[in-house]
């Protein structure tokens, strides 16, 4: 009885050890990788978060350029509310301006943007900060989104 009131305790005692090593295993700090690709916000310069504005909205106009005495950049958006039957559609709108190094440098509050049916909107903005070098646009639907 004793010989195997030792074994269980043994059996039990390398279970233990084993199971708090693989444990810590784990707790190993670890690099994170540097080459993941290009963002999507680095890729399109207009990005829409939801299923109808992909769908129903298209760009027809887009530039950016620099305002003469200021060098501050300014952005013109043409966008067409492609669905038919006259129905019109909202949708936020913010921009961000990202620096030479592609790190973010400002962005705009989100904005409510109303899109006649069947028409071209536009929206014009510009940078705060002369050290604007590119930027992204975002649209959401106004319906899905919690409070920033």
């Amino acid at each position: 009885m004793n010989q195997r009131c030792c074994f269980s305790k043994t059996i039990l005692l390398f279970i233990m050890v084993t199971t708090g090593v693989l444990l810590m295993g784990g707790c190993h700090p670890k690099p994170v990788p540097t080459k993941v690709g290009k963002p999507l916000e680095h890729q399109a310069k207009v990005i829409a978060k939801n299923f109808a504005l992909r769908h129903y909205i298209r760009v027809t106009a887009l530039a950016a350029n620099r305002i003469k005495d200021t060098n501050l950049m300014e952005i013109k958006l043409g966008l067409e509310n492609t669905r038919s039957r006259h129905r019109d559609m909202w949708c936020d709108i913010q921009v961000i301006f990202y620096d030479k190094d592609k790190f973010e440098l400002e962005k705009t509050n989100w904005s409510p943007l109303f899109l006649s049916a069947g028409q071209v909107t536009y929206y014009k903005t510009c940078s705060l900060s002369n050290q604007a070098a590119d930027y992204t646009i975002f649209l959401r639907n106004p319906r899905e989104t919690e409070m920033d």
